[in-house]
């Protein structure tokens, strides 16, 4: 879906995906990042935390919160 652009659609089904799979933490950096595309900074930041909970060695997480932050504080 998001190779097609259709983000609110992959919104839509990784929201879906992730209430069953809580740890799924690539799910989690996904949609923060499609969240973050679609200038939606506020609401990619709880689902690059979420990731880095599972994950806390992922550094394209990091660095997205990083500019989530930044965006917020624009």
């Amino acid at each position: 879906m998001i190779n097609t652009g259709k983000n609110n659609e992959a919104i839509l089904a990784l929201e879906a995906h992730l209430k069953k799979n809580m740890e799924d933490a690539d799910s989690w950096r996904i949609l923060g990042k499609i969240l973050q595309e679609n200038d939606q900074d506020q609401k990619s930041i709880p689902c690059f935390i979420n990731c880095l909970k599972h994950s806390p060695q992922n550094l394209d997480c990091l660095l997205s919160l990083g500019v989530s932050c930044a965006n917020v504080l624009d």
